[in-house]
């Protein structure tokens, strides 16, 4: 049996932590036990579900978020020192946005001579650009195994791209694939018509994200359609109220639904006709591989890795276009949306570009099970 830690923030419901659920739910228990450290104070939103798998949470972020001033990244150092040394296991792998937090859980890692340590990139981009870039020195030279869910995040994080690994963010595609059944329960429940061409939207109301702009792109398709439209944003966030005031201005508050976290969003993907995703930057998110398998016209911004793009109904638009370019684009794409059964076909896709969670899945336990027997 080869144990396994998994290193992250929080076990919410954003892009990184569902992978990880992802992992997780799909692992062989009878080779490989997971467990979890959060380093963010608080419940998070997964940690039931891990529990309900067999698998442990661990929580040191009220100490870890406590150190503040220039010596909080070696009290933080320290922490992650004294729960290694508590806690060993075969695999450490670490789960992170920035290459400075990375860093340090690699280093503390390895000091304590924690079995094998992964560290994994999630993103292509980053603030704190000077602790990031030292971290990213370190985490290029270290003893470890550098994995990432993208080449621009392998790139951002580790440099040359022969010295990193891409892991696939696989979904469970088949649970993801439309259903005719969920959007016209769905579509009932949100009293929209079939007549409604609908946009999803899925992920945290946060800057990064953007959804100020799909907000634009909104008001252009209100004001420039003979198609009523509906955008449906799925997620919460601390951009929430700036942008149902920004609905109120513009004069489509009846057009929007703010949906919070959902358990499920297939039903949804399934409900929609487009799904769009203006975010600033991004590394390969899960949310858009969930889209496409659905079958659903994805609109990307070209602040995330080229991979993202699996399907030919996927487009990706540049921001500086403006959102009156995004509306065009979408409203073209409304008048020859694929029918259900293309939809249904999607799935396939996804699956042979190799973002099934069982391949993603196949290719973590071959690691942790090579990295155990070396360490």
């Amino acid at each position: 049996m080869v144990r396994v830690v998994h290193v992250v923030g929080k076990m919410n419901r954003g892009g990184l932590e569902t992978f990880v659920m992802n992992v997780i739910r799909n692992t062989d228990t009878s080779q490989i036990k997971s467990d979890i450290l959060c380093t963010i104070a608080g419940a998070g939103d997964y940690d039931a579900d891990v529990r309900n798998l067999g698998s442990s949470v661990f929580n040191i972020g009220d100490r870890f978020q406590s150190h503040t001033g220039k010596t909080r990244f070696l009290h933080q150092y320290i922490d992650y020192i004294k729960w290694f040394k508590e806690n060993p296991y075969d695999v450490v792998h670490i789960h992170g946005s920035h290459a400075f937090d990375n860093a340090i859980a690699v280093k503390a890692a390895l000091d304590v001579g924690q079995g094998s340590v992964i560290s994994h990139s999630h993103t292509n981009n980053g603030v704190h650009r000077v602790l990031n870039a030292v971290g990213a020195l370190y985490l290029r030279k270290a003893p470890i195994v550098r994995l990432a869910c993208s080449c621009q995040a392998g790139e951002w994080l580790y440099g040359k791209p022969d010295c990193f690994e891409v892991v696939q963010n696989g979904v469970d595609v088949s649970h993801f694939s439309y259903s005719h059944e969920d959007r016209s329960r769905c579509r009932a429940s949100l009293g929209l018509s079939e007549n409604v061409k609908v946009i999803a939207h899925t992920g945290r109301l946060v800057e990064v994200k953007n959804q100020a702009f799909l907000l634009d792109v909104l008001r252009a398709l209100a004001n420039d359609s003979r198609s009523e439209w509906a955008l449906l944003l799925i997620g919460e966030g601390s951009d929430e109220g700036m942008l149902r005031e920004k609905a109120r201005s513009l004069g489509i508050e009846n057009n929007i639904k703010f949906l919070g976290l959902c358990n499920d969003v297939s039903p949804f993907l399934s409900a929609a006709d487009i799904y769009a995703m203006p975010s600033l930057h991004e590394g390969l998110p899960l949310a858009a591989v969930e889209a496409q398998a659905s079958g659903l016209a994805t609109f990307l911004s070209g602040g995330m890795s080229p991979e993202t793009k699996l399907l030919p109904t996927t487009k990706v638009l540049a921001l500086d276009l403006g959102a009156g370019a995004w509306a065009q684009a979408i409203k073209s794409a409304s008048l020859c949306a694929p029918s259900e059964a293309d939809r249904a076909q999607a799935a396939d896709g996804v699956r042979a570009a190799g973002f099934d969670i069982e391949k993603t899945v196949e290719r973590l336990q071959s690691i942790y099970c090579q990295e155990a027997q070396h360490k």
